[in-house]
């Protein structure tokens, strides 16, 4: 065997039968395993499962397609976890229940690992359905420099010249491999014995930002890489025009909570204050009349100038009153 494949899954009706679709038809040249843990979904997730073959580990005829049913949700990362843990492959996929993989793509990424013993986790081009690129497939450390560049757009502009926590769209479209920190969790490739190694996923993450945690700890082995000749379609996560003012406020949370763990709170609430100048920039750009949309300026900007300055306000009433920043 030589690829685990693992899917963690909530209430994903909708897109769990394309996922397994596309991997029937594009992996069956690949001797591989697929893992799905679901997180207590109540949509018929696991009737679909079950329908398709999938069985509890240790029942009869769950070699190939094991189901963990957890009682409550437990968490992307957590979940993740459960998944390595029965993975018996070399090398262990981590996919969204709504990706879509592409003919060769699988291949493309196994092939890299094979070939570059430095590298420890990979990653593919990201489109939505229609082909359209999303940046947020792989992006850099969320230092105060990136953070910069994101929040003005300056890596749209000139992205060798401003790297940001996110790549500019048009590096995808060189198939080249690109040296990054970090992969999207949406459609993650490592070496099995490398995620054991630095202890999985960080499940203090509960949702966002536990994908550049975990490659954080990756990098502690080897590089991170994201190749955009492998491509994968990805039905909703990656654009910030789906997850509405909420999820983005919540990516925002999630970031604060990983700057705590990496930075005092004054330089927390500097890098809030950076997103906020950013996104405001951006915002005001967007609005202007007659010009025309540069990547990266449109309307959500205004709600993550919004969720920056609310949280770096906060950060800062904290630091006043010498308490920590939460």
């Amino acid at each position: 065997m030589d690829l685990s494949i693992i899917i963690v899954t909530w209430n994903s009706k909708q897109h769990i039968g394309p996922c397994l679709d596309a991997l029937d038809a594009h992996v069956r040249d690949v001797a591989h395993e697929i893992i799905v843990v679901d997180n207590a979904s109540t949509d018929g997730t696991r009737e679909i499962l079950r329908a398709r073959g999938f069985r509890p580990a240790g029942e009869a005829g769950s070699a190939a397609r094991v189901i963990i049913e957890n009682e409550e949700n437990v968490g992307f990362a957590a979940a993740n976890n459960q998944g390595l843990a029965r993975a018996r492959a070399p090398f262990v996929l981590f996919l969204n229940p709504d990706t879509e993989v592409q003919p060769g793509s699988v291949q493309t990424l196994i092939a890299y690992l094979r070939d570059h013993d430095d590298v420890v986790a990979v990653g593919p081009k990201l489109t939505d359905a229609a082909g359209h690129i999303q940046g947020g497939a792989a992006g850099h450390e969320f230092t105060p420099w990136h953070v910069f560049n994101y929040s003005l757009g300056l890596y749209a502009l000139a992205p060798r010249w401003f790297p940001a926590i996110w790549l500019a769209r048009r590096q995808y479209r060189d198939p080249t491999p690109i040296p990054v920190d970090w992969v999207s969790g949406a459609a993650l490739m490592t070496r099995t014995e490398v995620a054991r190694a630095v202890g999985g996923w960080p499940e203090e993450y509960f949702l966002y930002l536990e994908d550049v945690a975990f490659c954080r700890r990756l990098r502690t082995r080897g590089r991170v890489v994201c190749v955009p000749s492998a491509h994968i379609v990805h039905h909703i996560g990656g654009s910030v025009h789906q997850v509405g003012d909420q999820g983005l406020a919540r990516n925002v949370l999630g970031l604060d909570r990983d700057y705590r763990t990496r930075y005092p709170w004054t330089t927390v609430a500097f890098l809030h204050l950076l997103g906020a100048v950013g996104f405001g920039l951006r915002w005001m750009a967007s609005v202007i009349p007659g010009r025309s949309r540069v990547e990266g300026h449109s309307a959500p900007a205004r709600a993550l100038w919004r969720a920056c300055t609310l949280t770096s306000l906060r950060c800062l009433v904290r630091a006043i009153t010498q308490r920590e920043c939460v």
